[in-house]
């Protein structure tokens, strides 16, 4: 079952308007499920590895990349480039472990003015379901994030807010001394997006709303080394569907 999204601010004076979305409902439906399970059941502590970030200390440090539009209205897309670090709080025996993380990355295209950024930060709290098996662990996460397009001339560009609440499950497989973990974290996100162009005339674009989201992967763990492959789908007001994420990096 699904409902209409209608977004709540539409003042577009620009020729491009913004594709209107349906929310699937089964998405915050799960979310809520999720958070239920999370605060009902005990649980012991562990690594939280739900939103594709394995802890194998403290500590998370690694290499960023990502996909973008070049100017955030056509098909061209360029890759980007950055770092994430991510921080692991609670005793190892507490019964649930926050984490937050902050990631950024970017590219300069035609000219040190012209190009994209994209830049967050996500608070998540972690729990493994010890009751059914200590493989399974479960992820309630909000967040910030900024997606960013400049042109060259300085007098242009795109900004791109959203507000994301996330629920994601993850199960680590063995092997050997390696583990690999395969995640999903279905979520919805407020957005607003501002668009300012300059030709001839000043042309001002504004448009918000609610978009439902997808992310999935997997990670691989061995010893200090952490590596994630993955997707992010449904964002809105992006020119594609879907775009890849990398990271590697090592966790101390």
């Amino acid at each position: 079952m699904s409902t209409q999204k209608i977004p709540q601010e539409t003042r577009i004076t620009s020729a491009r308007r913004p594709r209107v979305r349906r929310t699937p409902s089964v998405f915050m439906s799960s979310a809520m499920l999720l958070g239920a399970a999370m605060a009902a059941m005990p649980a012991i502590a562990a690594a939280q590895s739900t939103l594709g970030v394995p802890f194998l200390g403290r500590n998370h440090l690694s290499f960023y990349a990502t996909e973008l539009s070049d100017d955030g209205i056509g098909a061209a897309s360029s890759a980007l480039y950055g770092g994430r670090y991510a921080r692991l709080f609670g005793s190892d025996d507490a019964t649930t472990r926050f984490s937050f993380m902050v990631q950024g990355a970017g590219r300069a295209l035609a000219a040190p003015d012209d190009g994209v950024i994209d830049l967050s930060a996500t608070a998540a709290w972690t729990r493994r379901m010890g009751e059914l098996t200590p493989d399974l662990s479960v992820t309630a996460a909000v967040g910030a994030s900024v997606l960013g397009w400049g042109a060259a001339d300085g007098e242009s560009g795109i900004a791109r807010i959203s507000y994301p609440v996330t629920a994601g499950v993850a199960y680590d497989v063995r092997i050997g001394s390696a583990t690999f973990t395969p995640f999903a974290a279905p979520g919805i996100a407020r957005y607003a997006t501002r668009e300012h162009r300059e030709s001839g005339e000043l042309l001002v674009g504004r448009h918000s709303g609610w978009d439902a989201r997808l992310t999935s992967g997997a990670s691989l763990a061995f010893r200090d080394i952490v590596l994630t492959a993955g997707g992010i789908r449904g964002e809105e007001g992006l020119t594609k569907t879907s775009r890849w994420t990398f990271a590697a990096g090592i966790s101390f």
